[in-house]
């Protein structure tokens, strides 16, 4: 969600290996393309039979796009480009779908999803003296080098692991934490060949949903108006927290920020598919769109869970998908058991100016000027809740490396740990959910 990120100044990394570094892999480009789902589509959610096939599906909508198919769940999302551009008739075919014993949830316009932000107004010249080292190889870590940075820097990042709760034992571990875990980050692509990213980003998995290829590399775009940066700095945190995690890079934003919930409804059924446990979903968008819940729903029933971005208006109502987690009501199940929604906090505690807010909101972390990756072998500042949500996401990918596995005890537990927000703000106290404690969330486990 929104953020500013400023580049910093006179960085050069002198960090010392721990060990030999492993060499890293390139991208290998697959030539299996995916269904094109533009803006003009209709999304259409179906509740189908456990014996449907897809062929059955396809037959019976001719020339509509299936996004995703689960039977097993009694679950269909097509894409369909209206009849006559009218969204009621969408060129559903009622007597073919009722013959299949199949029924139409809704049919809803193709919705845009947002990373919200200005792109930074100077870039640098940084690079790396050790070239391919990186914290994420677990060969050298940010807690154990960062003298690299400078003061300022050095210091903020500091601010930031206290703020999590990483103790200095968690610290000690770090290069270990994480391994076999993978984690979806569906966003604006990711710098696929930053030194401090690339040994953890899957070499075989992922796609880029917006050019329709395997390589969703960030697209750098015209100064003042674009988010370059935000999926590569996402990625960035998530592997401060959990560095051994393998990460599978999903783009589904333009280098505008944008994207339709149609190629959002594909990456996340890719993700699962493709074997991702967490999903970090740092975008949203202000409307309920029935596609994207049940997608979620179907993510959450096989297993996985989602760490979610509150949005950045500094307002009572949170964006959609973190919306999809509030309770309901004091005596209700969570809407989506294994869904948390984060919110942001300063490094001193604080709620971030930016972040939104709700008595329903989860979790919040810190999200305010974090160091992480930018691209081009470069760090920088990055501020949202689009960066709060990622330390969440590491912190229950290390849940699950831990060993429980089921989303709702994962959840669970990480609230338990978590620390009360205090706060003499009246407006906002008791409206920013429990602040991530990691090392607290591992003693748990």
């Amino acid at each position: 969600m929104t953020h500013r990120i400023s580049i910093l100044t006179a960085l050069t990394l002198l960090l010392a290996a721990c060990g030999s570094v492993p060499t890293p892999q390139e991208h290998v480009v697959s030539t299996t393309r995916v269904p094109t789902v533009t803006a003009q589509h209709a999304l259409i959610t179906l509740t189908i039979q456990p014996q449907t096939t897809r062929d059955q599906l396809q037959a019976a909508l001719p020339g509509a796009v299936i996004l995703s198919f689960h039977p097993e769940v009694g679950s269909a999302i097509v894409a369909q480009v209206p009849s006559g551009g009218s969204l009621t008739t969408a060129g559903l075919r009622v007597q073919a779908l009722t013959a299949l014993g199949a029924t139409v949830d809704a049919v809803e316009a193709n919705d845009q999803i947002t990373a919200e932000g200005s792109e930074p107004s100077s870039l640098g010249l940084t690079t790396w003296a050790g070239g391919a080292l990186t914290w994420a190889g677990g060969q050298t870590t940010w807690a154990g080098g960062v003298s690299g940075l400078d003061p300022v820097a050095q210091s903020t990042y500091r601010k930031f692991l206290s703020r999590i709760g990483m103790s200095e034992s968690y610290i000690a571990t770090m290069p270990t934490q994480g391994a076999g875990i993978k984690v979806a980050v569906i966003d604006t692509g990711v710098d696929m060949n930053h030194p401090f990213l690339k040994t953890q980003i899957s070499t075989t998995q992922g796609w880029d949903f917006v050019d329709n290829d395997a390589l969703p590399q960030e697209v750098a775009s015209t100064i003042g108006i674009g988010r370059y940066g935000h999926g590569t700095a996402v990625t960035g945190v998530l592997l401060q927290v959990a560095p051994r995690v393998t990460v599978l890079p999903y783009r589904v934003l333009g280098p505008d920020g944008s994207g339709t919930v149609g190629n959002l409804v594909l990456a996340i059924d890719r993700a699962v598919a493709d074997g991702a446990k967490v999903i970090n979903l740092s975008l949203g968008l202000t409307s309920d769109v029935t596609a994207l819940s049940t997608t979620l729903s179907t993510a959450l029933k096989a297993g996985v869970v989602i760490a979610a971005s509150a949005g950045n208006a500094n307002s009572t109502t949170l964006t959609y998908p973190a919306r999809y987690a509030t309770s309901g009501g004091l005596l209700s199940a969570p809407k989506f058991v294994g869904l948390v929604s984060v919110g942001s906090i300063d490094l001193d505690g604080s709620k971030s100016a930016f972040s939104n807010y709700s008595s329903d909101l989860k979790m919040s972390a810190p999200g305010n000027a974090i160091v992480s990756a930018y691209p081009g072998a470069r760090l920088a500042y990055a501020s949202g809740t689009s960066f709060a949500a990622p330390s969440v996401a590491g912190a229950l990918a290390l849940g699950m490396y831990r060993g429980t596995l089921t989303p709702g005890s994962l959840t669970d537990t990480l609230n338990a740990a978590g620390d009360t927000y205090t706060t003499l703000n009246v407006f906002t106290m008791g409206s920013m959910g429990r602040l991530l404690n990691v090392s607290r969330y591992l003693g748990l486990r």
